[in-house]
């Protein structure tokens, strides 16, 4: 049997819809595009946030960049304190450059030993390493004072993790043992030169000439 739907009913069918309609709008659409702008919003504060701080940085760029440069001039300066290597043959160089230095000065004994890396930067980009070496010698007493004194003034960064000085009767003067230290870098672009070894007296035993006596270079190829 066929029913007609009453005026009242398709009234509250509809506003049922209606109702509907809204919900499913408010669920699947509203709700989404809400959440959205929300994100959006924090999303806007952040870019905000760094677009200040960039042009914080491009209203100080002139300074960045001289702040730049200071700090690479300064970095080289200190570079330069370091050579790109240190062989045997810069030790053997510098120890008898400090019986030039210091006439008291007599190195009876080197011992030189392998290179051992202290720490690096950058991952290791630059390296820091430590040539040590060990010495027997005979000075004055004014002489080992110049020598502590100008220790911080060499060229190159030099340290001494143990001196030994005990009187000499025999001669007045100290005998003693040190332990020192050369320092490189490695990784900074210098290139190492070796050192000119001409006035050097080679093929004899008495390397430092401590006795005082004419020292005769072999011909030996």
């Amino acid at each position: 049997m066929k029913r007609e739907v009453s005026e009242r009913e398709k009234t509250m069918l509809c506003y049922l819809i209606g109702i509907l309609v809204v919900v499913c709008a408010f669920m699947f659409v509203f709700r989404p595009l809400r959440t959205k702008n929300v994100e959006l919003g924090k999303r806007q504060d952040v870019l905000e946030s760094e677009l200040e701080t960039l042009r914080k940085i491009k209203e100080n760029e002139s300074q960045y960049k001289a702040d730049i440069k200071q700090n690479q001039k300064e970095c080289d300066k200190y570079y330069d304190q370091f050579p790109a290597m240190v062989t045997a043959q810069d030790q053997i160089l510098y120890a008898s450059d400090l019986e030039n230095r210091f006439g008291s000065m007599q190195i009876s004994l080197i011992t030189l030993d392998e290179a051992e890396y202290v720490t690096g930067v950058d991952e290791d980009a630059i390296c820091l390493y430590r040539s040590p070496v060990s010495m027997e010698y005979k000075i004055g007493y004014e002489d080992v004072k110049s020598f502590l004194n100008t220790l911080s003034e060499e060229k190159t960064r030099k340290s001494i993790d143990k001196i030994t000085l005990t009187f000499d009767s025999a001669s007045g003067g100290l005998i003693g043992t040190m332990d020192m230290n050369s320092y490189y870098l490695t990784g900074t672009g210098k290139t190492y030169t070796p050192p000119n070894l001409d006035d050097v007296l080679t093929g004899t035993t008495n390397l430092f000439n401590v006795n005082g006596l004419p020292v005769e270079q072999s011909t030996e190829e």
